[in-house]
C-alpha cells in the first residue's frame, strides 16, 4: 500500500501520469454532491456536480481548470457555474503586474441559455492567486508555516483568507489510514450564489500526498462534510 502511495505522490510531478482525487459531499448523512479534482503538471481541473439526490433540492454544476507556471505563479483561470437557471462563466488572465478579469452572465431560457451581461476589470496583481492554485499553495505551505494569509483573486475581488495549522490527526476514511494535519480557514468571500463561503472551515491534509481526505465547508446553502472516495492515476491523453 506504502509503495501505490509513492507512486501517486510521485505522479503529481509526472509529464505522463495525473492524480485523481474524487469526493461526496454529505449533507447531515445525504450524499448531495459529488466532487472530482485532477492534478497535472502545471494545470489542476475540477468537476463538481449534485447527485439525484441533491438535485431535488438545487441542481447545480461547476467545472473548470486552472493553469499555472512551475513556481506555482498562476497564469489563467476558467471556471463554469450552472445554478438552476443561471450560467456564469469566470476567466481570469494573470500577468506580473494585472489581472485581467471577464465574467459572462446566462440565464436558462426554454432550453437554451441567453447571454445577459459581460464584466470585466484590470486589476493590480499582488502576488494573488486563483482558487485551484491557491490550494496547491496551501498545502505545501503548511509544511513550514503554522499560520498565515492566502492571497486569493476570485470573482474580481482580491481577499487575504486566514489559515492555521491546528493538529496532527489519524484519519480513517473508506478503510484507508491517513495522517493528517487538520487545517482552519476563514474565507469570506463577497460573491454571488450558492458557492459563497460562510464560516470556518476544516480541512484534513494528507502529509504524504499533499492532497484533502476530509473537508467540513459552509456555503451559502448549508454546511458539507466531504470525504475522500476515489484516488488513482491516470495517463494524460495527447
Amino acid at each position: 500500500m506504502k509503495k501505490v502511495i509513492f507512486l501517486l505522490f510521485l505522479s503529481i510531478f509526472s509529464f505522463s501520469y495525473a492524480l485523481e482525487t474524487c469526493y461526496k459531499g454529505y449533507y447531515f448523512f445525504l450524499p448531495l454532491v459529488e466532487d472530482c479534482i485532477t492534478y497535472e503538471k502545471n494545470k489542476i481541473s475540477a468537476y463538481a456536480h449534485s447527485t439525484p439526490l441533491g438535485s431535488l433540492f438545487k441542481r447545480v454544476e461547476y467545472k473548470g481548470y486552472s493553469i499555472h507556471k512551475e513556481n506555482l505563479k498562476p497564469e489563467f483561470f476558467y471556471f463554469v457555474q450552472k445554478e438552476g437557471n443561471k450560467k456564469m462563466i469566470h476567466k481570469y488572465r494573470f500577468s506580473e503586474d494585472y489581472i485581467f478579469f471577464e465574467k459572462e452572465i446566462y440565464k436558462l431560457e426554454g432550453n437554451r441559455y441567453k447571454f445577459q451581461k459581460k464584466l470585466t476589470k484590470k486589476i493590480k496583481n499582488k502576488d494573488y492567486f486563483d482558487p485551484f492554485t491557491a490550494s496547491i499553495y496551501l498545502y505545501n505551505v503548511i509544511k513550514r508555516k503554522k499560520e498565515g494569509f492566502l492571497n486569493i483573486f476570485y470573482d474580481g475581488r482580491r481577499y487575504k483568507v486566514p489559515f492555521k495549522v491546528l493538529k496532527d490527526e489519524n484519519l480513517e476514511i473508506n478503510s484507508e489510514k491517513h495522517r493528517t494535519k487538520k487545517i482552519y480557514l476563514h474565507p469570506d468571500f463577497k460573491t454571488k450564489g450558492l458557492l459563497k463561503p460562510t464560516g470556518n472551515w476544516y480541512i484534513w491534509v494528507d502529509k504524504k500526498l499533499d492532497i484533502p481526505v476530509k473537508l467540513e465547508l459552509t456555503f451559502t446553502i448549508g454546511s458539507f462534510k466531504l470525504l475522500l472516495e476515489k484516488l488513482r492515476e491516470s495517463s494524460i491523453r495527447n
